[in-house]
């Protein structure tokens, strides 16, 4: 089942109505096993229960909390949103990881071919690159190696629920690319980063408005995930590029995340 037929599309849904859609937005909303064996009719009707887990992912998405659903929420839902948790945020974008010596070279490979778009994704990291670097000025260099030598960064096209599930992680409908992080914890001897973006998704280099392009920025989503790389974690500022609903266009560094590169490495 593609992704048009796993998110809500139907504009000015309220509580009190009756829709498929409706099915279609609780299946976004909750967890399945809530779900599991109501029957149909049920499920079409837009309850009490919807209206409020609607009124949460409105707050949580910085928008009106309307509990309807209106053009604003339907775009959030269609945002896509990085996994990692939105909580205690600092003034500045909180840290995920206790980041990299200064002047350290990180490796880096596109593990699979992704076909013709080879170029287009090199394009992309490229661009992320250049963004934490010359405008953040994150003190860490990146070099392009191949597979065979062992790259500390792999970025990578798979089914991104099947990975998740391998990886005991959490994933959800808003899910399109996530940056999982190896060796962090304990004495590993190594510590590495796959950059994983789901293959099933339409992905462009275009940066207009999804409900335009009906794919996802890779340029937009892969300097998000840069910054996850650099050792970043969310931001509160919906204007910040570690803001974790990923709009198309949205792919530069403000400065919130200038902050937080400034706050991690003592710059």
């Amino acid at each position: 089942m593609g992704v048009e037929n796993q998110l809500p599309y139907k504009e000015g849904l309220k509580i009190g109505d009756r829709d498929k859609n409706v099915i279609l937005l609780k299946n976004f909303l909750f967890q399945p096993e809530l779900l599991s064996g109501v029957p149909s009719e049920t499920l079409e009707i837009f309850d009490e229960n919807t209206r409020k887990s609607l009124i949460e992912f409105q707050n949580s998405a910085n928008i009106p909390a309307t509990g309807n659903l209106d053009s604003q929420t339907l775009e959030a839902i269609w945002t896509p949103k990085c996994p990692y948790g939105d909580t205690d945020v600092a003034a500045f974008t909180k840290i995920l990881h206790t980041g990299w010596p200064k002047n350290t070279n990180l490796t880096w490979a596109i593990l699979a071919n992704p076909g013709d778009k080879m170029g287009f994704v090199t394009s992309a990291i490229n661009f992320a690159i250049n963004e934490w670097k010359e405008t953040a000025h994150v003190p860490i260099n990146f070099s392009q190696v191949s597979m065979d030598n062992a790259p500390v960064i792999t970025v990578e096209f798979d089914n991104l629920k099947v990975r998740m599930e391998q990886e005991k992680q959490p994933w959800d409908n808003t899910m399109v690319a996530v940056t999982l992080l190896k060796g962090f914890k304990g004495e590993a001897p190594r510590r590495t980063m796959q950059v994983i973006f789901d293959g099933l998704r339409p992905w462009t280099s275009s940066g207009a408005s999804v409900a335009i392009t009906k794919a996802y920025d890779l340029f937009a989503n892969m300097a998000h995930e840069f910054g996850h790389v650099c050792g970043l974690n969310h931001s509160q500022d919906a204007s910040a590029l570690m803001f974790p609903f990923r709009k198309n266009g949205a792919r530069f560094c403000k400065l919130d995340d200038i902050l937080g590169i400034k706050a991690m490495y003592g710059i």
